[in-house]
């Protein structure tokens, strides 16, 4: 069997069948990475768990997928960044080590796919209070962008980073308010926050906190 046969199951970029785990990509080879990432992007749709899990395993794997959100492939970025967003989804805290490193193309990187993926990554994590102000500044930069996508990234974003800073909570008020009136995925994405806002601690907010008392005076429209 040739080298190009071989490699095809793990350069396959969704899972082939509900069995599929991460065993068919334990041994993927990192110069196979990026043609995967590639075929994937290509698709709609998340990454293969199999693929998520062997990233959050293997730092060498997860350092060429933070270094694949640079790449000159728009395909490449947009299923790396599927990948940074599933981790982040999933809790994972492997980006630990690339934590410098994710700020630094959040604050810059100009991919909506990319962007949104960033915006999750970067308000997930405990930043000193130093470094915060910056972080809100650039996603109220995103919440005035073109995406919606990205705009609700922002927005989700700027909701978690409220719970470490009283100037970020007014922030997002502000910003949620603007959300209730915005698009229909806006006025959506408001409706999910409203709930979690008002669920109780330590998932939600307490009673008192402001920003469900704006909730619950204003509930996002229909």
């Amino acid at each position: 069997m040739d080298t190009a046969a071989r490699l095809q199951p793990a350069l396959r970029p969704t899972p082939a069948g509900p069995s599929e785990t991460a065993d068919a990509y334990a041994y993927l080879p990192r110069t196979a990475l990026r043609a995967m990432l590639a075929m994937g992007g290509q698709q709609k749709g998340p990454p293969a768990a199999g693929l998520v899990a062997t990233a959050a395993a293997r730092p060498e794997i997860l350092a060429e997928v933070v270094g694949a959100l640079t790449d000159q492939d728009p395909d490449v970025r947009r299923h790396a960044a599927r990948v940074i967003d599933a981790l982040v989804r999933a809790g994972q805290r492997v980006l630990e080590p690339h934590a410098g490193r994710i700020r630094a193309l959040f604050m810059s990187h100009d991919d909506a796919h990319v962007q949104a993926a960033l915006a999750a990554a970067v308000s997930g994590r405990r930043w000193s209070d130093a470094e915060i102000p910056a972080i809100a500044d650039r996603l109220m930069v995103l919440r005035a962008g073109p995406s919606a996508a990205v705009r609700n990234a922002a927005l989700d974003a700027l909701f978690r980073l409220s719970r470490r800073s009283t100037a970020v909570a007014a922030l997002y008020a502000a910003e949620w308010e603007k959300a209730n009136v915005g698009t229909a995925s806006e006025k959506a994405r408001a409706r999910v926050l409203a709930k979690a806002a008002a669920a109780p601690p330590p998932m939600g907010r307490r009673s008192t906190d402001h920003v469900v008392q704006i909730a619950r005076r204003r509930q996002p429209a229909a």
